[in-house]
């Protein structure tokens, strides 16, 4: 019974073997291709005014909608610049969304694409998930 079992495994461990040994090779000689990339920008977030770039799109009903409010999503298309100047020169979009999701509503869940749209970046896509603490 036992070499019977060798013999059956013995194909699906090579097999395994194989796609380890391939995947070390691939991620090592990707490493070494790696550079380092510096981006700084200003990411410009309003909730007021004629040119809104972020609105509240779902809420608790009866709650009132609002950055701080538990359950509120909000939708964005932000300008994203090359300085802190509002109206200095627009270097793509920030798209996305917002969701306020702690109960003491101390947090937002981010989840948005930062689409370049300037020089040697243009085209280029950043994603970007996380957690965007209020308060500590």
């Amino acid at each position: 019974m036992a070499p019977n079992a060798i013999l059956r495994f013995a194909p699906l461990s090579l097999l395994v073997l194989l796609a380890i040994s391939t995947s070390t090779v691939a991620n090592f000689n990707f490493n070494q291709m790696l550079r380092e990339t510096k981006l700084v920008f200003y990411m410009f977030d309003w909730d007021t005014g004629l040119n809104k770039t972020t609105v509240p799109v779902a809420g608790i009903l009866g709650n009132r909608w609002w950055i701080l409010g538990f359950g509120t999503v909000f939708v964005i298309d932000d300008k994203l610049t090359e300085s802190y100047d509002r109206n200095s020169t627009v270097v793509g979009r920030a798209r996305g969304a917002y969701v306020n999701s702690v109960g003491d509503c101390s947090d937002l869940h981010l989840l948005m694409s930062l689409v370049f749209t300037n020089r040697e970046f243009n085209g280029s896509i950043l994603e970007i998930q996380g957690s965007d603490r209020f308060y500590n």
